[in-house]
């Protein structure tokens, strides 16, 4: 994308209420969010995954996108070769799953189709060995 707007994107999943990991990644769009906006992932074709989660003030309900809405936006700038170099950021609101076997298929449709990353440095409850109860 020629016009595009390029941002680090972060997302911490939650399960009923409990941290379970942080998924982040590079993300390209026509236009940088807003904090309010909603950014939503749709699943590959022919996948049909679902998941259960929270919607504010509505409750819980099953879907098969994963659907963000916008926290926060900044700024940084690091020194790179070419001089001083710029980035976005988009944080969004965490999102609260009702099981960790939810947590799991978002986590599958953000980093396996979609393309981005769960933090290496960060909490991880979602794997075998993980101390989650």
């Amino acid at each position: 994308m020629a016009d595009a707007n390029a941002f680090e994107f972060w997302l911490d999943l939650a399960v009923d209420g409990h941290a379970a990991c942080t998924i982040f990644g590079r993300i390209e769009m026509p236009v940088r969010p807003m904090v309010g906006e909603r950014i939503s992932f749709h699943q590959a074709k022919g996948s049909s995954l679902e998941f259960e989660a929270e919607w504010p003030a509505v409750g819980w309900r099953r879907y098969n996108i994963v659907s963000v809405e916008v926290d926060e936006v900044s700024h940084y700038a690091a020194r790179a070769e070419q001089g001083l170099q710029w980035m976005s950021v988009v944080r969004a609101v965490p999102l609260n799953v009702r099981a960790v076997t939810d947590a799991r298929v978002v986590r599958d449709i953000l980093t396996k189709q979609i393309g981005l990353e769960l933090d290496p440095y960060g909490l991880n409850t979602l794997d075998a060995g993980s101390d989650w109860h």
